[in-house]
């Protein structure tokens, strides 16, 4: 793969953060030269920053905006990463031995991975207590029971997912969340069942799924808080569960900061060495520093 570079300066994002970034790309950071690539072909790279830019701020450049944030409408495996790394949490993640090398799946929201059946039909995770949204809420199986669910929803229904969507044994009629009647709402509830204490979700599936905790990676294996859902608007600002949250995007730039809610202490795969990720798409260049 071939991606541009350009000096990173300040490099101000420590830790796993950058290198896990990296890694997801399947590109290379050298010294104090780093590039985000796409396995599409659409090049990011790291962006030199202004002079007098805040020393724990961090430019990516990116071809291209991203089309989709919401993680049911978002079948791109670069954005996926993205938004494994900065904004959402799933049931599971991917650990990177080597940039570009998935050593294994880890347990992310839920506590361990999936519980199945000899057949693999069934799959069972817990989720881990005390994870909450950017705006303090906690995050249970409920949410992630209707974030799944949105996956159905007609105008929501992304290629790239199909294979989720018809591997979940979800009747075929089922229209979504917002149009379903409280039958098929009962039918969805059986395919994708919540525990009564609402902190375990059961999947049962149309076919054996021995790979399915990679899947569970995914983020639409994510939550989303349905009084916080604004349908087609909620790709402009999901909410986040990652370290970062988005605070502003334009046809220019995508701006990333610390979420107030988040903490290292319910997430041991990520951490948050910057107090800004600024996304800059196409060759519009880093935004005017701070003030």
């Amino acid at each position: 793969m071939t991606t541009a570079r350009t000096l990173l300066r300040p490099l101000a994002i420590t830790g796993s953060a950058l290198a896990l970034a990296l890694g997801a790309a399947g590109c290379t950071p050298y010294s104090s030269r780093a590039a985000l690539g796409s396995a599409g072909g659409d090049p990011v790279h790291v962006a030199q920053a202004r002079p007098d830019t805040p020393t724990d701020s961090v430019f990516v450049a990116r071809r291209r905006p991203y089309v989709h944030l919401d993680p049911v409408r978002d079948g791109d495996p670069e954005v996926q990463a993205f938004a494994r790394i900065f904004l959402q949490r799933s049931l599971n993640s991917l650990r990177y031995a080597t940039p570009g090398n998935i050593a294994g799946i880890v347990p992310d929201l839920a506590v361990t991975l999936g519980r199945s059946d000899r057949r693999h039909l069934t799959w069972t995770y817990t989720l881990r207590p005390h994870v909450r949204f950017e705006d303090g809420s906690p995050v249970t199986a409920r949410d992630v029971q209707y974030g799944i669910s949105r996956l159905y929803a007609r105008g929501f229904r992304s290629p790239g997912l199909d294979h989720v969507r018809t591997l979940l044994a979800v009747p075929t009629t089922y229209p979504g969340p917002y149009a379903a009647t409280p039958v098929q709402k009962a039918a969805f509830d059986r395919a994708v069942e919540v525990s009564p204490d609402g902190m375990t979700l059961t999947f049962h599936l149309r076919r054996p799924a021995p790979d399915f905790d990679l899947i569970a990676a995914l983020p639409v294996f994510g939550p989303v808080l349905p009084d916080r859902d604004t349908r087609g608007r909620y790709d402009r600002r999901p909410l986040a569960t990652g370290p970062y949250r988005i605070s502003g995007q334009s046809g220019q730039a995508l701006v990333l900061v610390p979420n107030p809610a988040w903490s290292p202490a319910t997430d041991a795969l990520r951490d948050r060495g910057a107090g800004r990720v600024i996304v800059v798409f196409a060759d519009a260049g880093p935004p005017p520093a701070r003030r």
